[in-house]
């Protein structure tokens, strides 16, 4: 993943959670660690995922859905799960970073903020459903679809104080 962050890049893969941040000329300007175990899948992750994922290809085309399951069946075990899932820069230039679900946790949205300097101030959880496209001093504006597909772009207040 990555995302722009001020002046910097936030450079990132999944597999742990360091996030890079690079100047414009490409030198490495901080980098930003949290303690966190990534854990690896096992078969039955595999499989749960592989079945979830099977139901949608019979509600395609014939073509289309042999071709979906050619994919799912060259799936393999994958070393760990994500770190986290998702990278956001507010309109301040804190970084957050939203943590990773695994399966059978809570479905929750889990961001944890990170000042300017790359320094953990503390977690913010947001609604799971919620597509956030700003983050500001006192808000978050984003939009959340429901089970008919009609979108809402919902405001929430944001309360820095601590």
């Amino acid at each position: 993943m990555w995302s722009a962050w001020g002046e910097l890049v936030v450079v990132a893969p999944t597999d742990r959670y360091e996030l890079r941040a690079y100047r414009q000329d490409g030198s490495l300007a901080r980098i930003v660690r949290r303690g966190n175990d990534v854990r690896s899948p096992v078969q039955a992750d595999l499989d749960s995922y592989l079945a979830v994922h099977r139901r949608y290809a019979e509600q395609w085309p014939p073509d289309a859905g042999r071709l979906f399951e050619a994919a799912l069946d060259a799936l393999t075990i994958p070393g760990s799960f994500p770190a986290f899932s998702a990278i956001e820069v507010d309109l301040l230039g804190y970084l957050w970073v939203r943590e990773y679900n695994l399966p059978g946790e809570e479905d929750r949205a889990l961001w944890t903020v990170f000042d300017p300097e790359g320094v953990a101030l503390g977690f913010v959880e947001t609604p799971p459903e919620l597509v956030i496209y700003e983050i500001g001093d006192d808000y978050i504006l984003g939009k959340t679809t429901d089970e008919l597909g009609v979108e809402y772009v919902q405001l929430w207040g944001l309360d820095r104080s601590g």
